[in-house]
């Protein structure tokens, strides 16, 4: 296998090497090093634009609280309705808020995934944590 020296900053196992470090590594270890470095840059921008992850996570949370607050009005109105004009009012109380939130310009479509792929990835992530505790369980 042949080793190629790095033209431009990689991350190899949580450790920063720049041009001059005069590292060689595999084309693939140098392409998922420069992968690694551009997500860590990335991660630390969100970091100093938005907060850190406690906030992120706070302002998550506040935000799953609406949609579970409105979620439950929503199936608390349709339940109650007793014609089609109910449902229809118990449905554009809501479409305020849809239209806001589709407003958002979301982190997911800024990456170019589709609904799909963020439903993989939290499928992914689930699985790991889910092994987790049946391993913590045993």
């Amino acid at each position: 296998m042949s080793q190629v020296e790095i033209q431009t900053p990689v991350m190899i196992n949580g450790k920063i090497y720049t041009k001059d470090s005069g590292i060689l590594l595999s084309q693939e270890a140098r392409e998922q090093g420069e992968k690694d470095y551009a997500r860590a840059v990335a991660r630390e921008g969100i970091r100093r634009e938005s907060g850190d992850a406690e906030t992120r996570e706070g302002v998550m949370s506040d935000l799953l609280a609406v949609f579970i607050t409105r979620f439950c009005d929503l199936a608390e109105k349709l339940a109650q309705a007793k014609t089609l004009e109910q449902v229809r009012e118990a449905a554009s109380e809501q479409l305020e808020f849809a239209r806001a939130i589709k407003a958002v310009d979301m982190p997911y479509k800024v990456k170019g995934l589709n609904d799909s792929a963020v439903i993989a990835d939290y499928a992914k992530v689930s699985s790991a944590v889910n092994a987790v505790i049946q391993k913590a369980k045993a």
